[in-house]
């Protein structure tokens, strides 16, 4: 049976749509299950999810009861699925131009979940479905890691082109077009980008993301690098430091 595409206003109603009951009338027990929800099904989007869509799409008139639904919710996914509700750092620019403040409001804090069994931290090459599209990622956090800590647009360019044969002028034959790839990773917070003005010319620049630096292991990283090169993680000294203070 073909099953039809739902949204999230299908799970949670606007304050103009019909509910079963005010949302005034629901407790703080009540609102954390309907927040657990709806957490787990903006997590299959990979977009953080912002604190003023929690309170229009969950919490509605009930925002003064925030922080108690959250803790309820948290204590909840952690308890029962495993799940750990991380805050992105408010600083996070977004892809915006060097000295400019983000369009993104400062003050709207974003969560993004992640596994919170150590273990399984974090090798998103096989914690996702989408094996392809976060190989790719997997490869660009390595370049990024492994260069210092960020890297030109032209450089990482150059780079994909030796290990995955890139070409600007077709698409990937697995990963598709590059280059909306690597927007994709800023609006997802795996990267943040940085576009500097030189001479007459906006320069991008790459480093890791904040979503990246909660959900991704340096070591893990660092352990993918090493088996390419056949060396041991510890040849990397400063990249083994790093990942071993994370």
């Amino acid at each position: 049976m073909a099953h039809e595409s739902m949204d999230v206003d299908s799970f949670f109603p606007t304050s103009s749509q019909s509910t079963a009951r005010p949302s005034d009338d629901l407790s703080a027990a009540e609102l954390s299950t309907e927040l657990v929800r709806y957490f787990l099904f903006k997590q299959c989007e990979r977009i953080p999810i912002k604190r003023s869509d929690i309170i229009k799409d969950v919490l509605l008139n009930n925002r003064k009861c925030f922080d108690q639904v959250m803790q309820l919710a948290q204590k909840e996914l952690l308890n029962i699925y495993g799940i750990e509700v991380v805050t992105i750092p408010r600083d996070h620019t977004g892809g915006e131009v060097a000295g400019e403040r983000s369009k993104i409001a400062a003050t709207d804090k974003r969560y993004v979940l992640r596994n919170a069994l150590e273990l399984e931290k974090q090798n998103i090459i096989s914690s996702t479905n989408q094996t392809e599209e976060y190989g790719l990622l997997t490869i660009i956090l390595a370049i990024i890691f492994m260069t210092g800590g960020a890297v030109k647009e032209i450089d990482l360019l150059e780079r994909l082109q030796v290990i995955v044969g890139y070409d600007k002028r077709k698409p990937h034959s697995i990963f598709g077009d590059i280059s909306k790839k690597l927007d994709q990773f800023v609006k997802e917070m795996y990267l943040n980008r940085c576009k500097e003005l030189v001479n007459t010319e906006f320069i991008s620049e790459y480093s890791w993301g904040e979503r990246s630096e909660v959900e991704v292991s340096k070591l893990e990283i660092l352990r993918f690098v090493s088996e390419l090169m056949d060396v041991s993680v510890e040849s990397w000294t400063s990249q083994y430091q790093q990942a071993m203070e994370q």
